[in-house]
């Protein structure tokens, strides 16, 4: 009996007792010495865990179901990489007390987050204080819902072929956080664009697990006013040959002209691009394979990317279809129309790049220049506005060996020679080369051409050469110049049944065709 009457008091005053404790705990925190107690509790708990100094400007709320923390910020070395003015939290005391690992709601304000990249390793790896290993893997905790309101990140990253634009605002949207074990980070109609609006994420959504030895993606979505993109894969954190990367991308509608903000790859090129890709290699030699139908037309492409301190080398193969080359340059003289297999060896060096390349061509047809061919093969190099090449190509009926420059700024200016030319019908040239309608089928064993706006020249030693009804002999030297809508013609050598008033008037030449001829 006395035992019974002992625990009845006992309980009594334990439930007495955790009453008074509760009340004094509602008491404290509403006071500000209470509220000061509090926050220093939580400054010493997260100097614990974090590498630097956490500081909290005030503290209000309930103990019990949740407490709001305002002018929060995190400084390492002397700078704030963290910062927010308002942090909510909250949770319920007595599922934390029975062992529940879960915050149920974090609601952050106006957070700035400073982010800087070195070898490949971004610094919030080094926010946490290193822990040593236990023998059991950590009780998963979860932050059910974490609510970015107006955020920023900021971030410095180094020249390679991917980064973070150094500013991203507006920041908006859910997130779910899951630590112990792998940390996976789970987005949510995730929103954010930078500062001047080229590039607007209207919604960013998927998995983000971060591993000891990879980060992984899964359906990592972003749905954008400038297209849309979803990753899938493993990016590793380190390994002897490199980071490794195996990513598997699906584009739709992705305008690189507000993606190029990601990569440096992207800074002379603008084009809108459907379709798959896989990348895979290291982090600074990426393979990436794919097939894209682009808005400057169709684009299988197997290509290696492999960036260093000096340059970032872009080495491969692609089958092109009516491919704009215009789209990689941002030059208006170099719209085109190209078909064909190619391989190419690009150079890019400074920021913003300057590239230089070289590529060989077989295939057809092509449009380039204010010229078309049926077929041509051949290489084409370029370097500060000047491209050489040297093809034998068949075009507007004719074939021919030709090399020569194109030089492409300010205007364009044409040189040709060439060591055989065929089946050439001055009627099948385009009108704007303004060339004599001549009835002929002319060939030649060597000429030159020089070509600009409003004049040309024309150069040639002649192999038989039926024109107007007469026949040029071989061995004929021949120059046509185009100046002031004028053409001139001079020729040395043998030519047969010439009629004169026939060949006056083709070439327009009013002296010739005249009856005393």
């Amino acid at each position: 009996m006395r035992i019974r009457v002992w625990l009845k008091r006992s309980t009594l005053a334990l439930a007495a007792l955790i009453v008074i404790a509760v009340l004094f705990a509602v008491f404290a925190i509403r006071s500000e010495w209470g509220r000061g107690q509090v926050r220093q509790l939580i400054e010493s708990q997260a100097s614990q865990f974090l590498d630097g100094t956490f500081r909290v400007g005030r503290v209000s709320g309930s103990l019990l179901r949740g407490v709001t923390l305002s002018d929060v910020s995190f400084d390492r070395r002397g700078q704030t990489v963290l910062a927010a003015a308002r942090i909510d939290v909250e949770y319920s005391a007595w599922g934390l007390w029975r062992g529940r690992r879960e915050i149920r709601a974090i609601r952050v304000v106006d957070p700035v987050v400073r982010l800087e990249e070195s070898q490949g390793r971004w610094s919030t790896g080094e926010w946490m204080k290193p822990r040593r290993p236990s023998g059991a893997p950590a009780a998963p905790f979860t932050l059910a819902r974490i609510e970015v309101v107006n955020g920023r990140l900021i971030s410095k990253a180094r020249g390679g072929v991917w980064r973070l634009p150094e500013e991203l605002n507006r920041i908006n949207g859910d997130l779910k956080l899951r630590l112990g074990g792998p940390t996976e980070l789970t987005l949510s109609r995730l929103s954010f664009a930078t500062p001047d609006d080229a590039f607007q994420a209207r919604s960013a959504t998927g998995v983000l697990t971060f591993g000891n030895e990879n980060t992984r993606f899964t359906a990592l979505r972003i749905v954008s006013a400038t297209g849309t993109i979803q990753v899938d894969g493993t990016i590793g954190t380190s390994a002897p040959g490199g980071r490794p990367v195996d990513l598997t991308a699906a584009l739709d509608r992705f305008d690189t002209r507000a993606w190029k903000r990601f990569s440096p790859l992207m800074d002379t090129i603008a084009l809108d691009a459907t379709g798959p890709l896989h990348i895979g290699g290291t982090f600074d030699r990426t393979v990436i394979r794919g097939t894209l139908a682009t808005s400057a037309g169709r684009l299988v492409t197997d290509t290696v990317i492999a960036t260093s301190a000096r340059d970032v080398r872009i080495t491969g193969a692609a089958d092109l279809a009516r491919f704009d080359a215009q789209a990689v340059t941002l030059d208006p003289q170099w719209a085109s129309e190209v078909t064909g297999k190619t391989t190419y060896t690009v150079v890019g060096t400074g920021s913003p790049a300057r590239w230089t390349a070289k590529v060989a061509l077989a295939g057809g047809p092509v449009r380039a220049f204010g010229a078309d061919a049926e077929s041509l093969d051949g290489t084409v190099t370029y370097a500060n506005n000047l491209v050489t090449f040297e093809a034998v190509t068949t075009a507007y009926g004719a074939n021919a060996h030709v090399a020569g420059t194109v030089i492409t700024s300010p205007k364009v200016v044409i040189d040709v020679t060439g060591d055989h030319l065929a089946h050439v019908d001055p009627r099948r040239l385009p009108e704007a080369w303004a060339f004599p309608q001549l009835d002929a089928e002319a060939g030649a064993e060597t000429f030159t051409v020089h070509w600009t706006e409003g004049e040309w020249n024309v150069t040639a030693r002649l192999t038989d050469s039926p024109v107007e009804g007469a026949l040029v002999a071989a061995g004929t030297t021949v120059q046509l110049t185009s100046a002031e809508n004028a053409v001139t013609l001079q020729a040395e050598g043998n030519i047969r049944n010439v009629d004169a008033r026939r060949l006056g008037r083709a070439l327009k030449m009013t002296g010739l065709d005249d009856p005393l001829f």
